[in-house]
């Protein structure tokens, strides 16, 4: 699931149940949609979906996840997600935490070495990356 396909449930989920967006966190919100019943609002497969995708960003804010990015964090984004990994993966086949591959997403460039071994897990050049 993309940033976007996120906000998109995101805001139809608030829209009928806007005590939810009172939480300013993933884990927060995903938390209570499911303590609150909002799932007939979404299919079974974008409830699951949307778990991934929380538990995947469950430290980061709103704010965090929905503000413009760098290119590059955009651009790792989209080729771990045209193959199918979670954060969760990238970061294990990087041998580094989920956490910190959310943090390039959101905005943190890797250094050079980082940079380069990110390149060649996702099969790209540096210069693609940036």
């Amino acid at each position: 699931m993309t940033v976007n396909e996120f906000k998109e449930l995101y805001n139809r989920v608030n829209e009928h149940y806007p005590h939810l967006a009172k939480f300013p966190g993933v884990k927060g919100w995903v938390n209570n949609l499911a303590l609150l019943a909002a799932v007939p609002t979404i299919t079974a497969m974008q409830y699951w979906e949307i778990a991934q995708f929380c538990d995947d960003n469950k430290r980061r804010t709103f704010d965090e996840l929905f503000a413009p990015r760098t290119p590059i964090g955009a651009k790792i984004e989209t080729l771990r997600e045209q193959r199918g990994w979670s954060q969760t993966d990238l970061a294990d086949k990087l041998g580094t935490s989920q956490k910190q591959v959310s943090r390039w997403e959101c905005g943190r460039t890797p250094n050079v070495t980082t940079l380069k071994k990110i390149a060649d897990i996702l099969g790209v050049s540096v210069d693609d990356l940036i």
